[in-house]
């Protein structure tokens, strides 16, 4: 395969990932390919950066054809552009494409540094997406909607250490001689192996963490000389941070993990959590009638790939309530 080839064959990769389109195996992929050099990484995290600042959601397939364009476009003026004002037509051509596309810069002038500071990769859910990679020691993540994982993909240390904000279920590789340790802003998670779901977005007042398979330990940040907690499959652990306490109780797994498979997936629970959820994932505010409302039960399933209306109308067709909607407001009566 010719090096042309394999540039295009990254390009495909990095759009994919960034866009929250890339398969499994296409994460596992990219992820050796950053591994592989010092240089690849700091092209990937320059990408990535200007992508993360970008608030228009893009196609990677759009993106794809935006940047074959581009580097027409470049290649052409520079048989007559000196290379200093290069990167000052990209800027210029940033006023009519968007922000996103930015990323042909960071591919195309992939050489330049951006620091010598430690570098970090990091998985993003968009918001009303879920993804799903493959990390460089084998471990499977998926990440919720609005979710984010950081880490350094070399895992050079003695522990292979991650740092979520929002949901994530992990399958870790099993690696005695180095522990996974995943770190919200509240707890610490400690495992060798095993499956589990955490849940930790900043504006909730709690943090939940939930185990299928394996064992784990969890501490608590603020308090590291305290004893670890303990889990065993089948249980869940609620850390309040109001009352600075951790419960542990039997859960239903598959209730708190089906969000991987795309689902919502509700058993006997009242339209207030409903509603929360929804909220989250479409951006949408719900306004009930009445508070009495909101304690109405409801037991079902919402796919992720139906839209709001879809859910709607699934509540209307078990329960008396109707709604209507005003732009991104819905009321319920």
């Amino acid at each position: 395969m010719s090096q042309r080839m394999d540039d295009q064959h990254i390009e495909f990769l990095i759009t994919r990932k960034l866009s929250g389109e890339a398969k499994p195996e296409e994460q596992a992929q990219l992820e050796a390919w950053i591994c592989s050099s010092e240089q690849n990484r700091k092209n990937f995290e320059q990408i990535r950066r200007i992508w993360k600042n970008s608030k228009r959601p893009i196609s990677s397939q759009d993106v794809l054809r935006a940047l074959s364009n581009v580097k027409t476009t470049i290649h052409n003026q520079e048989q007559r552009i000196p290379q200093r004002r290069i990167v000052q037509r990209w800027m210029q051509a940033a006023a009519v494409i968007a922000m996103p596309l930015l990323l042909a810069l960071g591919w195309y002038l992939g050489n330049q540094s951006i620091g010598s500071e430690k570098l970090y990769s990091e998985l993003i859910a968009p918001e009303g997406q879920v993804t799903e990679s493959i990390l460089a020691d084998g471990t499977h993540v998926w990440l919720n909607a609005g979710s984010s994982l950081r880490y350094d993909p070399s895992f050079q240390g003695a522990q292979r250490n991650v740092e979520l904000i929002g949901e994530g279920y992990f399958k870790v590789s099993k690696n005695p001689e180095k522990p996974f340790v995943l770190k919200t802003s509240k707890l610490q998670v400690r495992v060798l192996g095993t499956s589990f779901n955490v849940r930790a977005y900043p504006d909730e007042n709690h943090t939940e963490a939930v185990l299928e398979e394996g064992a784990i330990e969890m501490r608590l940040i603020d308090y590291p000389n305290q004893a670890p907690v303990k889990m065993k499959p089948g249980e869940s652990a609620v850390y309040n941070s109001e009352k600075r306490n951790i419960q542990i109780q039997e859960a239903d797994t598959h209730l708190r993990t089906a969000w991987r498979d795309r689902k919502f997936v509700f058993k006997d629970a009242d339209l207030k959590t409903i509603i929360y959820h929804l909220e989250r994932f479409y951006k949408v505010r719900f306004h009930l009638k009445n508070e009495a409302m909101g304690e109405t039960r409801f037991r079902g399933t919402f796919e992720y790939d139906q839209n709001i209306f879809d859910a709607l109308e699934t509540l209307e067709q078990i329960t008396s309530i109707r709604f209507r909607v005003e732009g991104r407001d819905i009321w319920m009566e």
